[in-house]
């Protein structure tokens, strides 16, 4: 193998797992459940709208190892939203069904 050929495979930003086919995707199947596991709790646990820049916060100790890491929650949370299982509600995120505190 090449360098050239080398600097092509794709890994996963997440394990570093290398991945022939990641779906045009940063993350492998399992680290993607895992953030959106982790993000799903959080917000749950919370039982109150949460802004963006805690939900950050929250997950920096486990994902900081990602590049974009608030590159990835933000297009996570608008694919979301899109999706119908995370509301904007005010200033923040909640999940949708999930009742207020």
């Amino acid at each position: 193998m090449t360098m050239d050929e080398f600097d092509d495979v794709s890994e996963c930003d997440g394990c570093g797992t290398p991945a022939e086919e990641l779906d045009g995707e940063l993350l492998c199947v399992g680290c993607a459940d895992a953030l959106s596991d982790a993000i799903k709790h959080y917000l749950e646990s919370a039982r109150r709208p949460v802004p963006f820049a805690e939900l950050l916060a929250s997950l920096h100790q486990h994902w900081s190892a990602l590049p974009d890491l608030r590159g990835t929650l933000a297009t996570w949370l608008a694919d979301a939203v899109e999706e119908g299982g995370i509301a904007e509600a005010g200033r923040g995120y909640r999940l949708v069904g999930t009742p207020d505190r």
